[in-house]
């Protein structure tokens, strides 16, 4: 019966970890496709490439991509330097948006050309150089989102709660069992005396 309570316990851990790396994934999601929308308003301001790296990591099947890169820009006689690249801040396999980027951020380093920064009219600190949103990826982290989220944290909370009603049945039968057996022997016990 512990066993049983602990795995049941087990089990419930499991689904929220599953349901909370869904939620996650999905405000990280979110949280692009609203940096998009505000960024729509940010002011475009020439920017110097400092400094570009392409990191390559090495997964089990395939090989990830980020670009990371420090630029500098001036609004209104001040200068900022600035590190945010794109809206989508993660190494990623989907598509080739890291190697491009990269490749345009390096040939204006070379050439010694300005690139577009997009600064927030707000606060001049905080700025990015490429607002595409990446429908591609916001779709497989949106689907990846709803599959943890929801289908295996549901189906083991489903779990949970099929195996908690079998736990109640079984302790009400046995208790029933129980009671039954108790009147069964006080009823023989009175037709022998």
């Amino acid at each position: 019966s512990r066993g049983l309570v602990a795995g049941v316990w087990g089990l419930s851990v499991i689904a929220l970890i599953f349901a909370a790396i869904g939620v996650w994934v999905g405000l990280m999601s979110a949280s692009v496709v609203w940096t998009a929308h505000v960024a729509e308003g940010w002011m475009p301001v020439p920017a110097r490439v400092l400094s570009v790296e392409l990191e390559v990591g090495s997964g089990s099947h395939s090989r990830t991509h980020s670009v990371h890169a420090r630029y500098e820009y001036s609004v209104d006689g001040e200068t900022h330097v600035g590190e945010r690249v794109g809206l989508h801040q993660h190494a990623d396999n989907v598509d080739d948006w890291a190697v491009r980027v990269a490749a345009e951020l390096q040939r204006a380093q070379r050439e010694g050309a300005t690139v577009t920064a997009w600064v927030n009219p707000r606060a001049h600190g905080q700025s990015l150089l490429n607002r595409e949103v990446r429908w591609k990826l916001v779709g497989f982290e949106a689907v990846f989102a709803f599959v943890f989220g929801n289908v295996k944290g549901l189906t083991l909370l489903t779990l949970f709660g099929f195996i908690v009603t079998v736990v109640n049945m079984a302790v009400n039968f046995s208790l029933f069992s129980y009671t039954a057996d108790r009147k069964s022997t006080r009823l023989n016990s009175s037709h022998i005396t």
